[in-house]
């Protein structure tokens, strides 16, 4: 689809991009410099929920929807003549799975403000779909790692050792199987989708 960006200190997804873009001797970037970006210039510092991503969205001048959508698509984006929308599928019922499929959606606008300002980071959609889906991991895993910092350091305040102590282990535990859960995600989407083709061929 065609796209046509708006520029200027207005367009926030524009000027992040143009700050990424003045790191050219690495060129590409990798989605893990992306995603800590990302997470840094626009001051998303804790766990996002779906409501938190959707209001930054806003903010961005990008209109996010959720709808109705055939089985096998999760989510949707366009940008067109300075106007950019993303739609989430309703039936995304795993946790966190609008969450990840946002940022997806996201990553892939993000990438249409990279190729109008010269400077393509995907070498083609196939690309585009693995470091997308890569990137959502990445910002749900950090902004966990977040969390669980602010855990610790929570916990730090706690007199009793023992029961200190014994926060610091469950944090620990809780923070690492969020961080987990973020990588596993698109795990259980793909076995959930090709279940649901194997029942449609069956019947």
């Amino acid at each position: 689809m065609s796209t046509s960006q708006q520029s200027g200190d207005s367009d926030r997804l524009f000027s992040f991009c143009q700050k990424i873009a003045t790191q050219r001797e690495n060129w590409p970037p990798s989605e893990e410099l992306l995603a800590t970006e990302f997470i840094a210039f626009f001051g998303v510092s804790t766990l996002t929920y779906f409501g938190n991503l959707s209001q930054l969205c806003v903010q961005l001048g990008i209109s996010v929807s959720v709808r109705s959508m055939p089985t096998e698509l999760r989510g949707y984006n366009a940008a067109y003549n300075g106007t950019r929308t993303i739609a989430i599928a309703e039936d995304e019922r795993f946790p966190g799975a609008k969450e990840h499929t946002l940022l997806h959606e996201l990553r892939e606008l993000l990438e249409h403000t990279f190729v109008a300002i010269g400077v393509s980071v995907a070498v083609n959609q196939d690309d585009l779909e693995q470091r997308a889906e890569l990137f959502a991991c990445l910002v749900r895993s950090d902004l966990s790692q977040n969390l669980m910092f602010v855990g610790l350091k929570h916990v730090e305040q706690v007199e009793r050792k023992w029961l200190r102590y014994g926060l610091y282990a469950i944090t620990v535990l809780v923070g690492v199987a969020m961080v987990v859960s973020c990588y596993l995600l698109p795990v259980f989407e793909d076995q959930v989708l090709e279940n649901r083709r194997r029942r449609l061929l069956a019947s």
